[in-house]
């Protein structure tokens, strides 16, 4: 049963849900009654906030950062008359994390903060203000530049990607197109002068008509067997496209792939869960292993395919998330196992056991 997507207004790129916290803003009066001066300065803050705040939501350059302090001056201006102000200050600082430009989110940032500081000390604000005031805009800030970050590193990773996909599968068409031409090209051009030549000796001269189509059968044999012979070598290509494009994805993260040696013979219920087990491990380098080399070992062992895919990055503490969980359910399907060590980098090994014939 296809699961039925949340509302586009619900999901977290909406600003929508984040309004929740804006209940903060009248959490004390739980405390004790408002005053009708105080209601009427929540009112209008809260029109003044929402149109800025939508406007603000996401904007890149300095309309958006213009926006968050227009909302932290709105937090500051009534903060002597209601405290809980303060979470305007948090809306700004979570508004600056966003910013695509290092720089320019962390000096917004850094500059909202000092703002709140020569404010809190200027105007003699009590610690239940300026405390949370800059602990909240600054941490949530932060969190909010990192989860920027980590999404733009993303989005440039599958660029890359993609744009080696592309390139590896123009690539292929191509070779694919120059060994068609190369091997059937001559081949059925001798084939069809032969049998041109068989329908006009079949009545004058039948000896020689049976000999040219003893040589057609000849020909086709030789080259229904070349053809075989490439369709193989296509699907050690395929893989090879695969290695191409992660070469493609660490030099684009300044990562160097190593090879130990030329591809093996794959069988082609390998081929698949190979490429993928290469993808997932480079994904993986690229985003967390902070590696300067990356090395990949496939080879055969006995009766058995193994890959080894290992990098010189930090290692640490062993944490599977879902993409070596899905890499570890692809090895058992095939009847083979998978080991992951992390203490001196990241060392992935798998091994898949070969049909005899293969193995032998």
């Amino acid at each position: 049963m296809e699961q039925k997507q949340r509302p586009s207004y619900l999901r977290m790129e909406s600003p929508w849900p984040w309004l929740i916290y804006l209940s903060l803003l009248f959490w004390p009066w739980a405390a004790r009654p408002p005053t009708p001066f105080e209601i009427s300065v929540a009112i209008g803050s809260v029109t003044l906030f929402l149109p800025i705040y939508f406007f603000s939501h996401r904007r890149s350059g300095w309309s958006g950062i213009a926006g968050a302090f227009l909302i932290a001056g709105i937090g500051l201006a009534i903060a002597p008359i209601l405290p809980s102000a303060s979470v305007y200050l948090t809306y700004a600082g979570a508004l600056l994390g966003w910013r695509r430009s290092e720089r320019m989110a962390l000096g917004a940032l850094g500059a909202l903060l000092a703002v709140i500081a020569l404010f809190s000390w200027a105007t003699h604000q009590p610690f239940y203000f300026w405390a949370p005031a800059l602990f909240f805009p600054g941490m949530i800030g932060l969190s909010n530049f990192m989860g920027a970050q980590l999404k733009h590193k993303n989005e440039a990773l599958h660029a890359v990607q993609a744009q080696a996909t592309r390139l590896a599968a123009q690539a292929e068409r191509e070779r694919i197109a120059r060994d068609l031409h190369d091997l059937l090209g001559h081949t059925l051009t001798v084939i069809a002068v032969k049998a041109d030549l068989a329908a006009k000796l079949i009545e004058t001269d039948q000896k020689r008509a049976a000999s040219e189509i003893a040589d057609i059968q000849t020909t086709a044999r030789r080259a229904l067997g070349e053809v075989r012979h490439a369709v193989t070598d296509m699907k050690q290509a395929r893989l090879g496209a695969e290695i191409a494009q992660a070469r493609m994805t660490l030099a684009a993260a300044d990562v160097r792939l190593e090879l130990a040696g030329p591809l093996p013979a794959i069988p082609s219920h390998l081929e698949q869960p190979l490429a993928f087990l290469i993808r997932e491990a480079v994904t993986n380098v690229v985003r967390h292993a902070e590696a300067s080399c990356c090395r990949i070992d496939l080879r055969q062992v006995e009766n058995a395919l193994r890959l080894i895919i290992a990098d010189d990055g930090k290692g640490g503490t062993l944490k599977e998330g879902n993409g070596l969980a899905g890499m570890r359910a692809r090895v058992a399907e095939l009847g083979g196992a998978m080991t992951v060590n992390f203490q001196d980098g990241a060392v992935i090994e798998a091994a898949f056991p070969l049909p005899v014939e293969a193995a032998t």
